[in-house]
């Protein structure tokens, strides 16, 4: 097993419940706030370069939290306690928060609206959710959790290597004349916290953990895993979505592989904004030119990908047949040069009211929208980050305009193979304008509740900058890779 771990100050109260003052790691006793004890070898939640405090603070909390790397995932290595509108300590006691965690159901968990516990919400939640955890970290989907599962051996002995080695209902390391085997082996220290009901009362503490997963079951239902303190495995499940479950957070950026992790023990992978393009997302070409794109495949069909600074950009417009997208004059062929125009909520895949309501609490960052499973809809700050690596928003139209195309000489250097073109604009009443003139593209940020921002282009000007208009007009799509 290689590990890595960051510790951050934990900011506990009211402890007396729970002993965190030592243990034992063979004949040694150590304090199990900053080691763990791994194979009867101490290990250390030792400071690395890779990540700093900010990445895993929640702006709205003063806690701080422990992390650890197990395989190729960062984990929190404690559960979230995150004070949000409807999350519960256990038995209403902040003593129990401050062991534990918070309690959550699962439209909480993911920041979704309440609604969404007793309806399907699929199509909002995106790859790498972020739900309620910090900036760079999501909620575990059901896939997520299984690879760690399979990195520590398998289902059937999740519980023994996963669970806290103190905390459980008769349950310790080897040698502690426990009945049940809790050896916490990699440091993801995994406590009983029990779980609660929309009605208010609360079971199972001391005995039983369940985190909920990012995956929905149905309309009502969503998939936890628990373990139990008298079984060694851990266990699948899905329950209602008004339960209230613990919440474990997972970085977005995989760590190096174990090879890499192997010699160098503070080889963090890089941000999730400088990872280039995977030979399984995006199979790079050779080009005659000095740019060479990729290739990627969605409902149907190719689009060219380009790698412009640290971004891996689509470099045609998404062209989605989804209900509410439309081809500039309805014309099949204008789709086939331009790609489609999208509303702003349709190109969010947010439910229409979004048009005329304020929906932030529902966007993710990064929030894939119609764009393909790991790529996502561009922030303003996406945009202004091309803007910067071109040369600055003044000069950006020139730079990312395609060579031809563009109205009565307006065309662009293309310098960096992004090939914007002159898509123009639809209308909620079914009219358009412009195309050959302009080209717009939405961002995923919202101004106002019937406003959105979008990057605008002309053909008789330089520039490229941001600008606020009604989230019903039509504009066009790019994606950015996560």
């Amino acid at each position: 097993m290689v590990l890595i771990c960051i510790f951050f100050i934990l900011l506990l109260l009211g402890c007396s419940e729970y002993d965190f003052s030592g243990d034992f790691c063979g004949s040694l006793k150590y304090n199990t706030l900053t080691h763990f004890c791994a194979d009867e070898v101490l290990e250390a939640y030792g400071a690395s370069s890779g990540v700093s405090s900010s990445s895993v603070s929640l702006s709205s909390s003063s806690k701080t939290y422990r992390t650890v790397v197990i395989g190729e995932q960062t984990w929190m290595a404690e559960n979230l306690n995150y004070n949000v509108s409807g999350s519960k300590c256990y038995n209403n006691s902040e003593s129990n928060c401050d062991i534990y965690g918070r309690l959550y159901d699962w439209a909480t968990a993911m920041a979704l609206p309440a609604s969404c516990n007793s309806s399907t919400c699929s199509s909002q939640v995106q790859s790498k959710h972020q739900g309620i955890c910090p900036s760079g970290w999501h909620i575990p989907s059901r896939d997520e959790w299984d690879k760690l599962f399979d990195y520590v051996g398998g289902s059937s002995v999740v519980g023994k290597h996963l669970k806290s080695k103190t905390g459980w209902s008769n349950c310790g390391p080897s040698g502690s004349g426990s009945s049940y085997s809790c050896e916490d082996t990699y440091g993801f220290s995994a406590l009983p916290g029990g779980n609660g009901y929309s009605g208010g009362s609360f079971d199972d503490v001391g005995s039983y953990g369940d985190w909920w997963s990012a995956s929905e079951d149905d309309a009502s239902d969503a998939y936890y895993w628990g373990m139990y303190y008298n079984i060694e495995n851990a266990y699948w499940d899905n329950d209602d979505k008004t339960y209230l479950f613990a919440v474990r957070c997972l970085e977005d950026s995989a760590v190096l592989s174990s090879s890499s992790l192997e010699s160098s023990s503070s080889s963090f992978a890089p941000s999730s904004s400088s990872v280039v393009p995977s030979s399984s997302s995006v199979a790079l070409s050779s080009s005659s030119s000095s740019i060479s794109y990729g290739t990627l495949s969605y409902q149907g069909q190719n689009y060219k990908t380009v790698v412009i600074g640290i971004q891996t950009w689509m470099a045609e417009n998404l062209n989605y047949n989804v209900s509410g997208s439309k081809c500039y004059g309805n014309s099949d062929s204008n789709c086939d040069t331009y790609g489609r125009l999208y509303n702003w909520a349709t190109a969010m895949a947010l439910p229409e009211s979004c048009n005329s309501s304020t929906c932030s609490d529902q966007i993710q960052s990064p929030y894939r929208g119609v764009c393909p499973e790991g790529w996502h809809i561009p922030s303003d700050a996406d945009w202004d980050a091309l803007m910067t690596t071109v040369g600055g928003s003044s000069m950006a139209g020139t730079k990312l305009k395609a060579t031809s195309g563009w109205y009565s000489g307006g065309n662009g250097t293309d310098d960096y193979g992004f090939l914007a073109l002159p898509g123009g604009y639809g209308f909620s009443d079914g009219s358009f304008g412009d195309v050959g003139n302009v080209g717009n593209w939405w961002s995923a940020s919202e101004y106002s509740s019937n406003i959105a921002y979008r990057r605008y282009m002309g053909y008789n000007g330089e520039d490229a900058y941001w600008y606020s208009n009604g989230k019903t007009y039509l504009f066009a799509v790019r994606c950015l890779e996560d």
